[in-house]
C-alpha cells in the first residue's frame, strides 16, 4: 500500500513521466527522498507567508472599498504562488535527476 506521503512527495514528477511514456520512477535514496521532503517543506512555508502577507493587504484593501486594488492584489499573489510552485518544481527535479550519493 502507498502512503499519501509518497504519493504528495511525487505526484507531479510521476504525472509528467506518465505523459512522456514511462512506466517505472527511478529509485531515490534516502538522501533524496529526505531532500525532497525539505524542499516541500520549506514550499509549504513560504506558500503560507506570502498568502498571510497577502491577506492583510487584501483585506485592507476590501475594507477601504478598493475593489480594483482587490483585484489586482489577488492576481499578484495568485502570480506569486505560481512562480514558487514552479521553482519548488525545478529544485525537486534537480533533487531527481542527482544519482544517488550526488
Amino acid at each position: 500500500m502507498n502512503t499519501n506521503q509518497d504519493e504528495g512527495l511525487r505526484s507531479a514528477y510521476e504525472i509528467a513521466l506518465q505523459k512522456m511514456g514511462l512506466k517505472e520512477t527511478p529509485q531515490l535514496s534516502a538522501q533524496q527522498r529526505e531532500r525532497l521532503a525539505e524542499i516541500e517543506r520549506e514550499s509549504q512555508a513560504k506558500e503560507a507567508q506570502l498568502r498571510i502577507g497577502y491577506q492583510a493587504r487584501i483585506e485592507a484593501a476590501r475594507e477601504g472599498g478598493d475593489s480594483e486594488t482587490v483585484d489586482h492584489l489577488e492576481e499578484e499573489l495568485r502570480i506569486e504562488l505560481r512562480k514558487l510552485q514552479e521553482k519548488k518544481e525545478r529544485r525537486k527535479d534537480e533533487v531527481r535527476k542527482q544519482r544517488s550519493g550526488g
